[in-house]
């Protein structure tokens, strides 16, 4: 049923005699076809496979054998049409190819036009990329190597003034990316004196390690050793993009001092801290309770023994007035106990101090 598109219009005109007597005869060319197999999967037909390894078996063979009728049926239905053409998975038009795709050198054509334009096959079809998209998929550019391409815009999507090019290389002008290694306590660096890290490209230089430490440099700075920024990507800032940095780069036989040198110094950090937030709690209770006792001081200095007038009625939000007829006196002060009439609030602006002894 799935590898015949008219299925069940056959199996009613079968005859399951004839179809039993041709199973028969198929069940040679599937042991020698399986047998084919195993000799390619670098295994011997002798070998005893348990009842697991022969389901997978059928299954890679029956999955090798669908790909292979869906090829075959993509390549009977070729478009008719130029819409068709755009988004077909194995014939395309070499109109139809974006800036970054061109045909591979010495494309051969499939015999068919549509409309006048060649198709191609879609595996002829090559993918463009600069040095940079190159390297980030683990390759890089050989050297002396001309763009086939060369895009013009502007650099980052910045002002005007701001414009360059793109070249553009074709993966017959690659080889696989070959990191560089780090020679005498010395980092490799590129031309901006840092160091492209994942997933820039696909692994670090050998013989480095990377630390993602704040405040790191300084460490490396002190220690007098060869250290570079790690570049982990870009982010765009005032319209341009420029680096992201996540830590440093050292040298693998460094590592270990720094990282120490580093805890110390985070350890030392913290315990600065520690006592920093520790002595201005201090400072701010002994101001506390310096205006407290002052506060209590002068109560009892100029304080008078008459009693103290009854609170002003509530005065009105924003007011610091109290209502006529109501006065304080001047002589009472501030002591416990009297109310404070204050703007706004919720309470209509009365806070009252608790009577407490010092």
């Amino acid at each position: 049923v799935r590898y015949a598109m008219d299925s069940l219009r056959s199996s009613r005109e079968m005859d399951s005699n004839w179809w039993l007597e041709t199973m028969e005869l198929g069940r040679a060319s599937e042991t020698k076809a399986l047998a084919e197999y195993m000799r390619k999967q670098g295994s011997d037909d002798n070998t005893p496979r348990t009842g697991q390894e022969r389901v997978l078996d059928c299954q890679l063979r029956e999955a090798a054998a669908l790909s292979e009728r869906a090829l075959k049926q993509l390549k009977l239905n070729w478009p008719k049409t130029l819409s068709a053409a755009k988004s077909h998975p194995y014939y395309v038009l070499e109109k139809d190819l974006n800036k970054r795709q061109m045909l591979v050198p010495g494309a051969k054509l499939t015999g068919k036009f549509l409309k006048a334009y060649p198709l191609y096959l879609r595996s002829d079809v090559a993918e463009l990329c600069s040095a940079d998209g190159w390297l980030r998929r683990g390759k890089q550019v050989k050297v002396d190597e001309e763009p086939v391409r060369i895009l013009e815009g502007r650099a980052g999507g910045g002002s005007a003034a701001a414009c360059g090019v793109t070249r553009l290389f074709a993966p017959w002008q690659t080889i696989p990316y070959e990191p560089p290694a780090a020679r005498d306590g010395k980092v490799p660096k590129n031309e901006y004196g840092n160091v492209l890290c994942p997933p820039l490209v696909p692994v670090l230089p050998r013989g480095v390690s990377k630390l993602s430490f704040p405040r790191i440099g300084r460490i490396c700075r002190e220690m007098g050793i060869d250290w570079a920024p790690s570049v982990v990507g870009f982010e765009r800032r005032s319209g341009r993009y420029t680096p992201k940095t996540d830590g440093v780069v050292v040298c693998s036989e460094f590592h270990d001092a720094v990282l120490g040198r580093y805890v110390e110094e985070e350890t030392a950090r913290a315990e600065s801290d520690r006592r920093r937030i520790r002595s201005v709690c201090r400072a701010a209770w002994r101001s506390l309770l310096h205006a407290l006792l002052k506060r209590r001081a002068l109560r009892l200095e100029y304080g008078s023994s008459k009693a103290v007038p009854a609170p002003c009625p509530r005065p009105p939000v924003g007011s610091l007035s109290c209502s006529e007829g109501s006065e304080v006196s001047p002589q009472a002060g501030l002591g416990l106990g009297s109310v404070v009439p204050l703007p706004g609030g919720e309470d209509g602006g009365r806070f009252q101090v608790e009577r407490e002894e010092i």
